[in-house]
């Protein structure tokens, strides 16, 4: 009598266990996704600068809050400051 009830005891308490698991993980990806839409409610668009490489300037684009990436500035001035390349001139002058 005792293996019966030995073995009903490993085959119940796991389902248990493993039940009261999901519902921990489920809970954790529900608070996580209310996070995230608190985040999506509070992100601002922003008027930010990237530097262009065709046109070789610095340009306005509208910031969504995503994708921060380094070709990425608050300010014209900073853009600038970040991606201005001197022109160089050639000290190699051929004269036929």
């Amino acid at each position: 009598m005792r293996p019966f009830f030995f073995a009903f005891f490993l085959v119940v308490f796991p389902v248990g266990t493993v039940g009261g698991y999901q519902h921990a993980v489920s809970s954790q990806q529900a608070a996580k996704g209310q996070q995230n839409l608190m985040l999506d409610q509070q992100r601002v668009l922003d008027e930010r600068y990237y530097y262009n490489v065709d046109s070789g300037q610095c340009e306005q684009f509208t910031y969504d809050g995503c994708s921060d990436g380094l070709n990425n500035f608050d300010t014209k001035k900073e853009c600038k400051k970040a991606c201005h390349v001197k022109s160089v001139k050639s000290v190699y002058h051929y004269h036929p």
